[in-house]
């Protein structure tokens, strides 16, 4: 398993929660810190008990962006940022990985939210601004309590149909539902609904 220094991460209970901590800075990106989080991202999408993952920051804010003190020294000297680029590259990536990701991931918003920061939590499925604990991993049990592979095939549609037309939106979603049909899960829900009972989805 990966070692963390820059962030904090654990999963319980389906739920994956990635937390930059770097409080005293705000959590102000570093490429240490990027490439931790693309390791506890990828972790969590290896883990298949997780269906979601939260991405969060230590202290008063989400993230403040770049780490502006290694700009301004770079600005001082003249010399040229080898680490701008390096930290540009991750941040794309990052930002590529989340959208790739197949499971639900939630920005918890918990402070202010500069520059690639908010471009990272735009880059999420959803946002929550929110300064209280629990909020993110409630809104989290309203994925975790859904069929997982049902919400992973809306998520991919919802992404793939931005990019269609209609017509070829609705060719794309139909093998799927199709698919979906013959599933355990699936059968669980009729059951569920003709009991009256919470279904219990296990991702069949």
């Amino acid at each position: 398993m990966p070692t963390y220094s820059e962030i904090r991460y654990e999963a319980a209970d389906h739920v994956a929660t990635c937390t930059w901590h770097r409080p005293e800075q705000r959590n102000a990106l570093t490429p240490s810190m990027l490439g931790e989080t693309m390791a506890a991202v990828r972790e969590a999408q290896d883990d298949a008990a997780v269906r979601v993952l939260v991405i969060t920051g230590a202290g008063r804010a989400f993230c403040a962006g770049g780490d502006t003190k290694a700009m301004a020294r770079v600005v001082s000297t003249g010399s040229p940022d080898s680490l701008a680029g390096e930290r540009l590259g991750q941040i794309q990536e990052l930002q590529l990985l989340l959208r790739r990701f197949p499971k639900v991931v939630i920005a918890a918003v918990n402070g202010a939210a500069y520059g690639a920061g908010l471009d990272l939590a735009c880059t999420a499925d959803s946002r929550l601004a929110a300064d209280l604990t629990s909020a993110p991993r409630e809104f989290a049990q309203r994925f975790v309590l859904s069929a997982p592979r049902s919400v992973q095939i809306a998520k991919r549609t919802l992404y793939r149909g931005l990019e269609m037309s209609f017509e070829a939106s609705l060719d794309f979603i139909r093998p799927h539902i199709a698919a979906l049909r013959q599933t355990e899960d699936h059968k669980e829900g009729l059951r569920a609904l003709q009991e009256r009972r919470l279904p219990r989805f296990e991702g069949r």
